[in-house]
């Protein structure tokens, strides 16, 4: 069976971009490698410098962590999440937000995600 599923694991088409799954039960230890999705490269990107993203993809990261785009009054709008008391507010100006504000959101998701 142990070589099956190594097998198996190096039967994979190895591309440039990568995600790595380890999960292990007991003394066996499986790490599975599968290629990167759209969305797990545009989440990696947010992370990794969230002043590089436009806000239209921050919202679509935001929807995928269950943000609720509660109100929207002028140029300035709001998400809640059962996490936190406050929301976070957004203020959008020729269709990008300010660098800050993109970094509270990823400051969020990182806690969400721990």
């Amino acid at each position: 069976m142990g070589e099956v599923i190594a097998s198996a694991i190096l039967a994979f088409v190895a591309t440039r971009d990568i995600v790595t799954t380890s999960c292990g039960v007991g003394n066996l230890f499986i790490t599975i490698q599968k290629p990167m999705t759209q969305r797990d490269k545009l989440f990696n990107k947010f992370i990794a410098n969230p002043e590089s993203v436009s806000y239209r993809e921050m919202e679509k990261i935001l929807g995928w962590y269950e943000f609720e785009k509660i109100q929207a009054k002028g140029s300035h709008i709001k998400f809640k999440h059962s996490h936190f008391e406050r929301d976070l507010i957004i203020a959008i100006h020729n269709n990008d937000c300010k660098a800050y504000m993109k970094k509270e959101a990823r400051r969020r998701i990182l806690i969400i995600k721990s």
